[in-house]
C-alpha cells in the first residue's frame, strides 16, 4: 500500500484496498478514507486487511464520527515542550544563535556540522535512557512548533531559532537502531501462503460526541517492551546455568494450560484452526495471558495468606504434614545410607528385606523372598509418595548382605555379582508388575564392612500397579505398618477412585 493513500491523494474510482501495514488513529482515518469518494460507475468498496482486527479499526473511526469536538489548545503547551529540553545539559544559546545563522546561510554546510557537533557530543554522554528521552522531547518540539507556524503567526524569533537548530540537530543524533532491518534471504525460504479469513462485514460505530486532542504534551511513546514468551526465558536460563525444570515447576505450566482448555473462546479457536495454526497464531498469546494471570492469583494468595492468622494456621495444618513426608521420602533416596539403617527405622515409607532371591529359612533360592520384595515394590508405587526398600538389611536394621544372592548365579565370573543381582530384579519387575513399572524404579548398590546391600527407590505410579498371579491380579497397597493386598472388588475399586481420580474418569469415558 502506498504511503500517498495517508493524506492528499483523491480517486474517486477508487473502489478497494489491500492493506499489509498496521494502521492506528488518525493514520487509519485517512488511510481507509480515501475509499470515501463518488463515482457514477462505482457501485460498492471493500477492504481486505491482513494486519489489523475490525475492531482497533472501529475505534480509530469512532473518535471522528457523529460530531467531533477539539477542546481549546493550551497557549503555553509549546513553550513548555520547549523547556522540556533544557533539563538535559544538551543545548547551549550560543551554539544555538550561531547555528542558526549558519542555517539561513548559503554553502555553510561544513560549518554548520561543526557547530552541531559539541552538543552531539553532549548528548553521546547521557545515559542510554536519556538519550531515548530527550530525543523524543526534541522531536515534539519540532513537530510541534511546525505545525502551530503553519497556521498560527508566531513574532518571537528565539523560538524560530530554536526550531532552526532542534531540527538540525534532531537529523544528527537520529537513532541509527531505529528502522533496521533483519535480512533472513539466506536463511528462511517461503515455501507456503495461507490465508485465513478473521472478519467479513461492515465496521458499525457508535453516534454521539466524541473528542479529539489536537496537541498534547507527554513524554513521548511511552509503550511497554515487547514481552518475550516465557518459554524461551526459561529456555536460555538452562542453557546458561545448566538448570532444569522439576516435576513440580511445571505444574505452573499445566495449571495455566487447564485454564486454557476452559475457555470457551480457546475451546471454538481449536475447532476452526488445525493444529499447525493453532500452535503458531493462536496458542501463545493467550498461553502467556494465562501465565500472566496465574502470578497475578499466585501473588494475591501469598498476601491473603501473611494478612490472615487463621488462614496461616489452616495452611499449616495441610500442608505440614505433607511436606513431612514428602521431604522424608524424598531425603531417604539420597541420604548416606548408614542413616537408614538401625532399630526402628522401618516406616510407611522405608522397608528393609535381607536378601531378594535366596531363603534364609529353606535355604533355597526363590520362593518366598521374590515375593516379599515384588509386593514391596507394587506397594510403595501405589503409594502417593512412593518409597524405599533396602535390600541385604535385616528387620532388625542390621546389615545383612547379597552374598547369599550373589552365590545363586551360576555365571557369577563371567558378569558381576550386582549387573546379575540387578538384571533379575528387572526381570522379575517385568514379568510380575509389567513393563511400565520399570521406569518407577531406581537402584544404587552400597558397600559397608564388605557387606554389599541394594537401596531400591520407587516413585508413585500414576496408575494402578497389579501382581500377577496366575490368571489373577493383585493389588498391594502400603499401611503404615505392613503391605495388605485388597481383595474386594468393590473395595479397590473406591480405593482406585480415590487414588487415580484421572484412570477411573478415563474408563468412565471409555465406556459405552
Amino acid at each position: 500500500m502506498a504511503e500517498k493513500f495517508q493524506t492528499g491523494f483523491d480517486q474517486p474510482k477508487l473502489a478497494a484496498m489491500y492493506v499489509d501495514k498496521t494502521l492506528t488513529g488518525l493514520a487509519a482515518v485517512q488511510t481507509l478514507s480515501r475509499l470515501n469518494r463518488i463515482h457514477p460507475d462505482k457501485s460498492g468498496t471493500f477492504v481486505v486487511d491482513f494486519v489489523n482486527k475490525a475492531d482497533e479499526i472501529g475505534e480509530a473511526f469512532a473518535v471522528y464520527h457523529g460530531k467531533t469536538v477539539a477542546p481549546p489548545t493550551d497557549p503555553n503547551l509549546l513553550f513548555d515542550t520547549r523547556h522540556d529540553l533544557d533539563g538535559f545539559g544538551v543545548l547551549d544559546t550560543g551554539e544555538m544563535q550561531r547555528t542558526a545563522s549558519l542555517l539561513l546561510s548559503e554553502n555553510a554546510h561544513a560549518q554548520i556540522h561543526a557547530a552541531l557537533q559539541p552538543a552531539v557530543e553532549r548528548f553521546g554522554g547521557l545515559s542510554d535512557e536519556d538519550q531515548e528521552a530527550f530525543r523524543d522531547a526534541l522531536g515534539r518540539f519540532v513537530r510541534v512548533y511546525g505545525f502551530l507556524s503553519l497556521v498560527v503567526p508566531f513574532r518571537n524569533p528565539e523560538l524560530e531559532r530554536d526550531y532552526l537548530y532542534c531540527r538540525a540537530l534532531a537529523a544528527m543524533i537520529r537513532d541509527s537502531n531505529a528502522g533496521d532491518s533483519i535480512n533472513l534471504g539466506s536463511e528462511v525460504e517461503l515455501t507456503h501462503l495461507r490465508h485465513e479469513l478473521a472478519f467479513d462485514g461492515s465496521i458499525a460505530l457508535p453516534g454521539g460526541e466524541a473528542e479529539v486532542t489536537t496537541i498534547y504534551s507527554g513524554t513521548g511513546p511511552l509503550v511497554d517492551p515487547d514481552e518475550e514468551r516465557l518459554s524461551e526465558i526459561i529456555a536460555r536460563i538452562n542453557k546458561r546455568l545448566g538448570t532444569d525444570w522439576s516435576d513440580e515447576d511445571r505444574l505452573v505450566f499445566e495449571a495455566a494450560a487447564g485454564d486454557l482448555i476452559a475457555d470457551v473462546d480457546v475451546q471454538n479457536q481449536a475447532v476452526i484452526n488445525d493444529e499447525a495454526t493453532f500452535r503458531d497464531h493462536v496458542f501463545p498469546e493467550r498461553y502467556q495471558k494465562a501465565l500472566l494471570s496465574r502470578m497475578d492469583r499466585n501473588s494475591g494468595l501469598i498476601y491473603d495468606y501473611l494478612d490472615n492468622e487463621e488462614l496461616q494456621a489452616a495452611v499449616r495444618d495441610i500442608y505440614a504434614v505433607e511436606v513431612h513426608r514428602r521431604a522424608t521420602v524424598a531425603r531417604q533416596r539420597t541420604c548416606p545410607i548408614g542413616d537408614l539403617l538401625g532399630t526402628d527405622r522401618e516406616s510407611q515409607y522405608l522397608e528393609y528385606k535381607s536378601t531378594l532371591r535366596w531363603d534364609i529359612r529353606e535355604k533355597r533360592k526363590g520362593g518366598h523372598p521374590e515375593d516379599a520384595v515384588t509386593k514391596t515394590v507394587a506397594g510403595f508405587a501405589n503409594s502417593p509418595l512412593g518409597g524405599t526398600l533396602l535390600v541385604g538389611v535385616a528387620d532388625d536394621g542390621s546389615v545383612h548382605g547379597l552374598e547369599d544372592d550373589f552365590a545363586t548365579f551360576s555365571k557369577r565370573g563371567e558378569r558381576g555379582d550386582r549387573d546379575l543381582w540387578g538384571q533379575h530384579l528387572e526381570n522379575m519387575i517385568r514379568s510380575r508388575l509389567g513393563d511400565s513399572v520399570l521406569p518407577l524404579v531406581a537402584t544404587e548398590f552400597h558397600t559397608i564392612d564388605g557387606n554389599h546391600l541394594a537401596r531400591i527407590s520407587i516413585d508413585p505410579s500414576g496408575f494402578p500397579v497389579y501382581e500377577r498371579r496366575g490368571d489373577n491380579q493383585v493389588l498391594w497397597l502400603r499401611t503404615p505398618t505392613s503391605m495388605v493386598t485388597v481383595r474386594d472388588p468393590d473395595e479397590r475399586d473406591r480405593i482406585i477412585a480415590r487414588r487415580w481420580p484421572a484412570s477411573t474418569d478415563r474408563q468412565a469415558a471409555a465406556a459405552p
